[in-house]
């Protein structure tokens, strides 16, 4: 019942949208209406999802918070907060006009009543084949138990060289400045990208082969060390985002029940790590107040609404450095072939004339001072969608519904689980970012599994054969 629940809410909710575009292009009359409506579906999604029977490792809350967040904190906090919607300044200072804001709302609503509907349909559809809990007995422990041994092997090894790479980048930002990752790049040996290759192997390999709280958290606490270490350059998401996935892994791969009291804790912990983190960057803020301080910390990082109406104003500049590229990190090996200078540049104009990249092209449209010294807005996946048309707006909408139906089925496979990691974090961040993972990345990870996996196997069945013929 509560699945036909959420499809009929998913539908009117799509319905009132609609509405509210055909409203917004003839008339214009109920200025922000739009705006306000995006926070209230979404956290209406949200409600609807947190009470329906999810499967573990269900990916919709982490999308719907997501998009919560980064598109609709700065107006959910704005009776507190200093900083107002209508305004943006960074790169470039402008104010927005409520029917602006309400267009992109609008965009930003349709689509992802588009993905969960098609989550609920989906998931309606495989209601009869429940999905349980990861069950291990029905596997080959011998083979998972040497494969977690593999994990723990290349932790070990790599974990040292790992650690010691990230201290030296984080002096070199500390003397440099935090844009210099960008505008730069940091300059890093064969020795310690193998290194760092090895690190995530094991990590991978222990989530696709853990067996029990114990084997899964002495490497994800050394992985959270890591992150730790990595996000003093500045990098906010780059604690934050393991820290979520960890919990979020943890809690469905071994069935935990969390109270409200432990959620809203950890919560307010999150907030100060943010805030901390914000003020390590820069304590211009901090002369409001320290409780101002963390509000407008906060409302600061839901620019994504805004970022959508400002490409809105210059989508035919932006359109003569790149088309299609919502598809851009799909085509990266490619593109790293016919353009080999853009494989160690940072930002740069290569990047921006070849790379295809939104992210690139949008922040060197707005403001090419502010690209080559570093700086940049980040990506929308609402804008590549947009950018694409309407038919793959309509078509990749529905995919992202599909594909949060489809995870929680599939990490029952240990190379989904592998990879969940990546997974994760491309929907964490899809407001702030692109529709696609990066294939490179995801594909070099991919091809260390395969390997390790395929020796693995050939490894035994040469030992076998050999048992085999001595006991003959």
């Amino acid at each position: 019942m509560r699945a036909n629940r959420m499809t009929l809410l998913c539908i009117v909710i799509l319905l009132v949208w609609v509405f509210l575009y055909l409203f917004n292009t003839f008339t214009g009359a109920a200025e922000g209406a739009s705006t306000i409506f995006l926070p209230t579906s979404l956290v209406v999604f949200l409600i609807f999802e947190q009470r329906a029977k999810r499967p573990p490792f269900d990916l919709s809350i982490v999308f719907l918070s997501s998009c919560l967040f980064f598109f609709c904190v700065s107006l959910i906090l704005w009776p507190l907060s200093t900083l107002s919607p209508t305004e943006f300044s960074g790169l470039v200072i402008t104010t927005f006009s409520w029917q602006q804001l309400d267009s992109a709302a609008i965009w930003v609503g349709l689509s992802v009543a588009i993905s969960m509907l098609t989550l609920s349909v989906v998931r309606r559809r495989c209601v009869q084949e429940e999905v349980r809990k990861l069950n291990f007995s029905e596997l080959d422990d011998v083979h998972y138990r040497s494969l977690y041994k593999v994990s723990v092997f290349c932790i070990a090894v790599s974990l040292p060289a790992v650690i010691m790479e990230s201290v030296q980048q984080l002096r070199f930002i500390q003397d440099a400045g935090y844009l210099a990752l960008y505008s730069d790049g940091i300059l890093v040996s064969t020795t310690s990208k193998v290194f760092s290759y090895l690190f995530n192997l094991g990590f991978g390999l222990t989530l696709a082969f853990a067996r029990t709280r114990v084997q899964f958290l002495a490497p994800a606490v050394l992985f959270l060390i890591v992150a730790t270490i990595d996000s003093l350059k500045g990098a906010r998401g780059a604690l934050l985002v393991p820290l979520f996935f960890v919990a979020w892994f943890y809690v469905a791969r071994f069935n935990i029940k969390l109270k409200l009291r432990t959620i809203l804790r950890n919560l307010v912990l999150i907030v100060a790590v943010f805030a901390a983190m914000t003020f390590w960057r820069g304590d211009g803020l901090i002369a409001g107040g320290v409780l101002q301080f963390a509000v407008d910390a906060l409302a600061a990082q839901g620019r994504s609404l805004q970022i959508t109406a400002l490409y809105q104003t210059i989508a035919d500049e932006v359109a003569q450095y790149g088309n299609y590229m919502v598809f851009s990190n799909l085509m990266i090996p490619f593109t790293s072939v016919i353009h080999p200078e853009i494989r160690d540049a940072a930002q740069s104009m290569d990047q921006v004339l070849y790379s295809n990249n939104l992210k690139h092209i949008l922040t060197y449209v707005l403001n090419s001072n502010y690209y080559f010294a570093g700086g940049g807005t980040g990506g929308v996946y609402i804008i590549e969608l947009l950018e694409a048309g309407p038919v793959f707006y309509i078509l990749l909408s529905i995919g992202l519904g599909w594909f949060l139906a489809w995870m929680p089925r599939a990490m029952r496979k240990p190379w989904v689980r592998y990879l969940s990691v990546y997974l994760f974090s491309t929907v964490f961040y899809l407001p702030r970012g692109e529709f696609f993972f990066n294939t490179l990345i995801v594909g070099k990870a991919m091809f260390l599994y395969l390997m390790i996996v395929c020796l693995y196997y050939m490894y035994k069945r040469l030992a076998h054969g050999s048992r085999t013929m001595h006991g003959a």
